[in-house]
């Protein structure tokens, strides 16, 4: 496995940053595996809804989780206000940085993370290699 750190700034979109990561450096099959950051808005799609709505405010992200790769990203998001509130859901485009945002990448060299459309979920799904 190879592992690589990044570190952002202040207005950079996350979501949009980690999709052209991958794009740009070929990436076929990828994980978070921590990242620490602090948002001044973020975009969360809930559980069963079509629509993302922009959340305003200060926000520490608690938990970052899943897969990436040249095809798309697939990214669940924990995160918390300032008021100790937590909410999570689907990160989404337009999630800015408010002071930092470090995050630790696992590449899995053996594997390519595609989604397929699936008639039984009614989603793409991860396509795993067998």
């Amino acid at each position: 496995m190879e592992i690589f750190a990044m570190h952002l700034q202040p207005d950079q979109d996350i979501k949009e940053w980690i999709d052209q990561w991958a794009i740009k450096n070929g990436i076929e099959a990828a994980f978070i595996i921590a990242c620490d950051a602090s948002f001044k808005c973020t975009c969360i799609r809930f559980a069963e809804r079509a629509e993302a709505p922009m959340l305003k405010g200060k926000f520490e992200i608690l938990s970052l989780v899943y897969t990436l790769s040249k095809h798309g990203s697939h990214l669940h998001i924990k995160v918390g206000d300032e008021n100790g509130n937590v909410t999570g859901g689907h990160l989404k485009t337009g999630s800015l940085v408010n002071t930092t945002a470090e995050i630790i990448i696992g590449l899995s060299p053996n594997h390519e993370f595609r989604r397929e459309w699936d008639a039984v979920t009614g989603f793409n799904e991860l396509k795993l290699d067998t």
